[in-house]
Formats: structure tokens, C-alpha cells, sequence
């Protein structure tokens, strides 16, 4: 079985690296304009040099002309394909979203901190991989209901051990004031 999922637009991938990043990310937009831009202009400056260097209908000019306008028209095709506008994007997200999965580890949490623990792990640098329904949840822990993997990415990494990753893993959530178990150690924030 194939993975069929469309690829992500660059609105989303623009959100995500801003979950991770902040503002920091955007100046991504206007350079991935221009690049945009620039591809789909450079087929009409090959046809205008092309007029320019062939305007006197030497036959040698108008040749040079015509390569020159076919050349340029080439390269834009061939860079349109490639279509790097949205690489830098993609390999920016790539570097916080490439599975390493001898960091993941599973937290619980509860339904309404779904959304709100996504963004706070990706804040800290955290890739959340998946959220499932818990089937029974712990006996000490009703309200959790969630489970979440968590991986730390090969590129960011700052911890040390598992240990570590799970220690600081918990002071997001705990930073954040919200109930979680992350891989077995409960955070539970102080009461206001």
C-alpha cells in the first residue's frame, strides 16, 4: 500500500514552521515570491533579449537570438519543476518533522489540551508524531484520555538521555499549567 496523502500547501508548511520558529520563518515568504516570480518572468526576458539581439535580422543574430530565448525559456521550465519556492519550506520543516523514532516517547494527556499541547511542544521543539484515544485510562489518571507521541528532532537535540527528554518534556507541560503523564511521570500543575 502506497501513502496517498497530498502534499502539504505552503500556507500549511508556513503555519507549522511558525509553530516551531515564531515570526523568525516568514521572512521565508517574500524570498519564496521572488523565486516564484523570477521563474515566471525569465521566459519573457529570453523572448525580449532574444528580439533585442535578432532586431537587426542578421542571420548569425537572429540565431544567437533564438538560443538565448529558447535557453532562458529551458531553464525556467526546468527550475519550475524543481519548484524551489516550496523547498525552502519543506527542507526548514524537514530538519524539525524527520522521524527519529529512538526519541519518541508517549504522554497522556487530556481531550481539551489536544490542540493546545501541539503547539506548545512544537514551540519547545518538540514533534508531536500522533494522538490516539486512550482505551482504558489509568486508574490514578481518569482524566487522561489522550496519548500522544513525542519525539525529540535529530537536528534540534538537546537532550542528553531519555531521562532527560522526559524531564524536560514534563516542564513544558508544567510551565504550561497542564495535567499530563509523560512516559509514566505524572506533572501536575500547582493548583491557582
Amino acid at each position: 500500500m502506497t501513502d496517498q496523502r497530498r502534499p502539504r500547501s505552503i500556507r500549511e508548511m508556513v503555519w507549522l514552521l511558525c509553530q516551531f520558529e515564531g515570526r523568525r520563518c516568514l521572512w521565508r515568504v517574500p524570498v519564496a515570491a521572488a523565486a516564484y516570480g523570477a521563474i515566471a518572468v525569465l521566459p519573457v526576458v529570453g523572448a525580449v533579449a532574444g528580439i533585442y539581439v535578432g532586431s537587426d535580422l542578421k542571420l548569425s543574430h537572429v540565431v544567437v537570438g533564438t538560443i538565448v530565448s529558447l535557453g532562458l525559456a529551458e531553464s525556467a521550465r526546468r527550475l519550475a519543476c524543481k519548484r524551489p519556492w516550496r523547498a525552502m519550506f519543506a527542507r526548514r520543516l524537514w530538519t524539525y518533522e524527520a522521524p527519529s523514532p529512538r526519541t519518541t516517547l508517549e504522554v497522556l494527556i487530556r481531550d481539551q489540551d489536544f490542540i493546545r499541547a501541539h503547539r506548545v511542544l512544537r514551540r519547545n521543539r518538540f514533534v508531536p508524531m500522533y494522538g490516539a484515544q486512550v482505551g482504558v485510562p489509568p486508574s490514578d489518571a481518569l482524566d487522561l484520555t489522550l496519548r500522544v507521541g513525542v519525539q525529540e528532532p535529530v537536528a534540534w537535540m538537546r537532550s542528553t538521555s531519555d531521562g532527560d527528554r522526559i524531564g524536560r518534556i514534563a516542564a513544558v507541560f508544567e510551565a504550561e499549567g497542564m495535567r499530563a503523564r509523560v512516559a509514566g511521570c505524572d506533572v501536575i500543575p500547582e493548583p491557582l
